[in-house]
């Protein structure tokens, strides 16, 4: 569950945008994920952003109703529930509680 921002990757680190941040580790033997691959923010008034951290492999997200998307560094793309989010060959699905 996304409760704050989370950093995304194989080891996170801390990043200046987002110093509260929550970090998940994804186990990934064939590192196709970055160390710090990507950022699930979450606004204040409850929406979420997916954020490409400059990584190796990218991040694409599939919308239910649409084919995958690449999120490019710089530009945050929304996330909704239903939507899949790829980091590398790591695929992580967005439910709701």
């Amino acid at each position: 569950m996304v409760e704050r921002t989370l950093l995304i990757g194989r080891d996170p680190s801390e990043n200046t945008d987002w110093p509260d941040a929550a970090r998940l580790s994804v186990v990934d033997p064939e590192k196709s994920v970055s160390k710090t691959h990507a950022a699930l923010e979450l606004t204040a008034d409850g929406r979420l952003f997916a954020h490409d951290l400059h990584s190796t492999n990218g991040v694409y997200l599939r919308h239910p109703e649409s084919a995958e998307i690449l999120v490019e560094p710089n530009r945050a793309q929304t996330v909704r529930v239903g939507t899949e989010l790829r980091l590398g060959q790591i695929l992580l699905m967005i439910g709701q509680r």
